[in-house]
């Protein structure tokens, strides 16, 4: 029997740039509002989608560089 995965997505930008259209938003604002809206899609019914964004990773133990952890 298969199991089943989500699709995993990594959203990654600068954290404190304000980024303007109108009003200025942070990026890590807009980072969580994508995350949002990302895993709530439906396909067949179901949620596929997992985002990952820094703000949700805990801190690094330093035993691996950003890159290694982020894979």
């Amino acid at each position: 029997m298969a199991t089943s995965q989500k699709i995993r997505i990594m959203l990654s930008s600068r954290c404190l740039v304000d980024f303007s259209e109108g009003e200025r938003v942070e990026l890590t604002e807009i980072r969580r509002a994508l995350k949002k809206d990302i895993e709530k899609q439906k396909l067949f019914k179901l949620e596929p989608f997992e985002v990952w964004i820094n703000e949700d990773a805990e801190a690094l133990d330093q035993s691996a560089d950003s890159w290694e952890a982020c894979c």
